[in-house]
């Protein structure tokens, strides 16, 4: 499936090459960072939610080809983090042609940039990142008195992709579906427990325990439970079930 996803997107855009990097993780608060999640566009063509993560395609006169750059395997972090795909497996587990260390992003882009007229990145959503791109540019601007081509054209991957995007599969509506249905239950359980003298975190609480209890990894985005002296437009509940893949399709 994340496989048929890029070949109709490099088909769809032409020749060029994409990069989609994953959203950087943040601290909390000293050595703990905040649950993460893999960003939808990345996640849609891949299927792969570890951070530290970019996937390159590429369209170059008709030669469609994808890799990924990703953290290595260390036993140590994983004790604390949890597994990890590592380089050594990615090609077979996600079916891409190429993959490589994430320590060799910044060498290796610019060979992945060069010859192409058009690059397909979104700018301005991680600065730190932009940076990383930019050099690579400069990079391959550097090898102009080789006859090699710089891209001279940025756009926005959103152009394509989530034009993609907008249109789902059975297998997909079939998530989505589930995702509600379990929503539909978790908000007639909040129904139950809600009665004078209940804090609004214990709403929330048996909310979060229909998600999980039913599979669904995270809720779609936070919730808002209001009541007593709350607001009248924070009693609204914003509360959805939300799965891995329900999320980010």
């Amino acid at each position: 499936m994340y496989a048929a996803r890029r070949k109709a997107l490099l088909e769809e855009m032409g020749p060029g090459v994409m990069v989609i990097p994953a959203p950087p993780t943040f601290i909390r608060n000293n050595d703990v960072e905040h649950e993460y999640r893999q960003g939808s566009d990345l996640y849609y063509l891949t299927g792969f939610d570890e951070p530290e993560s970019v996937l390159v395609l590429s369209n170059l006169e008709g030669r469609l080809s994808s890799a990924i750059f990703l953290r290595d395997r260390d036993p140590e972090r994983e004790t604390w983090d949890g597994p990890r795909l590592g380089v050594e497996r990615a090609v077979d587990s996600l079916g891409i042609d190429a993959a490589f260390s994430i320590r060799s992003f910044d060498e290796k882009l610019p060979d992945f940039l060069e010859n192409h007229r058009r690059a397909h990145y979104r700018i301005g959503f991680d600065r730190r990142f932009d940076e990383r791109f930019l050099r690579a540019l400069d990079v391959v601007r550097s090898r102009s008195r080789r006859g090699v081509e710089c891209p001279s054209e940025i756009v926005d991957p959103g152009v394509s992709l989530h034009e993609m995007r907008l249109h789902k599969t059975p297998e997909e509506i079939a998530i989505m579906r589930r995702a509600g249905a379990i929503t539909r239950e978790a908000h007639l359980a909040a129904m139950g427990v809600a009665r004078p003298g209940r804090f609004e975190y214990e709403v929330e609480a048996e909310l979060l325990r229909i998600f999980r209890a039913h599979g669904s990894e995270r809720p779609a985005y936070g919730s808002i439970v209001g009541s007593g002296p709350n607001p009248p437009s924070c009693t609204t509940a914003r509360m959805i079930a939300g799965s891995r893949r329900a999320t980010c399709c």
